[in-house]
């Protein structure tokens, strides 16, 4: 009888010794957590302070002759806003727009133009390019000593009125309309023949026919807007570097306050 004790106790005492797994391991000390990367959970800090920008609709991105060897990311891009009125609206709008973009695809440098009309790409109000990579638009540091460079913002408070917006849809769906004949012409159109063209089809005088250029561009002051927000940005794209599947958004994606579109 004896025996059948003592076999009982050792039995129970086993037991005791596995009862923490059967229950689930709740020992803090028996638990170990699998190892978290150092850039699995890497996030740039959201933006606060860009109160003034304003909804945009993004028409495209601009396709690049990229020779072989360059090995930057690069992309570029126009939106186009109802809303956004004046330099500082103008300014805080394409500067929303990179951000939204650069942490969407994570390129090495990213550009975005605020234009007219989404028919006329060469009339613009604002731009916004970020250097992830500090080379700024050309690729490449600042010399004497090397300066990294991130941002370029411009704006304008101008205006293009509704006779120089027809005015750049007529020159610019016509151009190929009037080849240059004048072999020792350096311009590749006729632009006399052009503009008394788009003069005739406006039904306004020759001498009022020009092609608008947006006035008083100005630099905008991004940097001291954004803070700490461009380190950040640098440091997030090397802890990102293996790039994720980026899935182009489709027509009508929304982003952030914007809808993409396709190009007409």
């Amino acid at each position: 009888m004896s025996k059948v004790w003592l076999v009982l106790i050792m039995a129970m005492v086993i037991l005791m010794s596995f009862l923490p797994c059967i229950t689930g391991c709740n020992d803090q000390d028996a638990v170990e957590e699998a190892p978290v990367s150092e850039s699995s959970g890497k996030q740039l800090p959201e933006i606060t302070n860009l109160e003034l920008a304003q909804p945009y609709k993004i028409i495209g991105e601009r396709s690049l002759a990229i020779e072989e060897g360059y090995d930057r990311s690069v992309g570029r891009w126009l939106i186009t806003s109802e809303t956004a009125a004046g330099f500082e609206e103008r300014a805080q709008t394409v500067v929303k727009s990179v951000i939204d973009l650069y942490t969407l695809y994570k390129r090495d440098f990213t550009s975005v133009t605020l234009i007219a009309r989404d028919d006329l790409e060469r009339l613009d109000y604002a731009s916004a390019s970020f250097a992830a990579d500090g080379l700024g638009p050309e690729g490449m540091t600042g010399s004497a000593p090397a300066q990294h460079s991130y941002w370029k913002v411009r704006a304008t408070d101008y205006m293009y009125s509704e006779t120089e917006l027809e005015i750049a849809r007529l020159w610019w769906e016509n151009i190929d309309r009037f080849p240059q004949t004048d072999l020792l012409s350096s311009c590749s159109y006729d632009e006399e023949a052009l503009r008394q063209y788009v003069a005739d089809t406006l039904g306004i005088s020759y001498e009022d026919v020009s092609y608008g250029k947006a006035k008083e561009i100005r630099e905008y002051d991004v940097e001291t807007l954004l803070g700490d927000w461009t380190v950040q940005a640098a440091e997030y794209r090397t802890a990102t570097a293996e790039p994720d599947v980026i899935v182009e958004p489709k027509p009508g994606h929304r982003l952030g306050n914007a809808t993409l579109t396709q190009r007409r």
